[in-house]
């Protein structure tokens, strides 16, 4: 019962203090304050983009064809060098099937051979990092 009077007192007195110091209450550990701005609208030196590996292709689909699968992707919205395909052998190794620029998102495996196949596609970049590989769903060739 004598708590709430206790505390309501405590809360005035701290207002009437602050009020005549222009002091703001003590509200506990200051926040960090916020980052200085950088001169570069991204936030980080071209030579720091440069480490940093490109994003993954969301998606890659791979559809069988008359004795070949044809891959595509859509963009990652990157600078790169070049997308790099790939077919993953029984063993689950990765094997290159071809490059392709920037501009082009297809890729087409001339002798995928038979079988159940797994393709794969990642993004590379100017300054020959590669993104995390995407994976297709199986195809059945052959």
């Amino acid at each position: 019962m004598i708590r709430a009077p206790l505390l309501a007192a405590a809360v005035v007195l701290t207002a009437a203090a602050c009020a005549s110091t222009g002091t703001p209450p003590d509200t506990g550990p200051e926040s960090p304050s916020p980052p200085s701005p950088s001169s570069d609208p991204a936030g980080i030196t071209s030579q720091e983009a440069a480490r940093i590996a490109p994003v993954a292709p969301a998606l890659l689909t791979a559809l069988p064809d008359t004795g070949t699968v044809r891959l595509t992707w859509p963009s990652t919205g990157e600078d790169l060098a070049y997308y790099q395909c790939l077919r993953r052998s029984p063993d689950g190794q990765w094997a290159p099937i071809g490059q392709t620029p920037p501009t082009r998102r297809r890729c087409v495996d001339r002798n995928p051979g038979s079988g159940s196949r797994v393709y794969g596609v990642r993004a590379v970049s100017t300054s020959g990092l590669a993104s995390a590989i995407t994976e297709s769903r199986p195809v059945t060739t052959g």
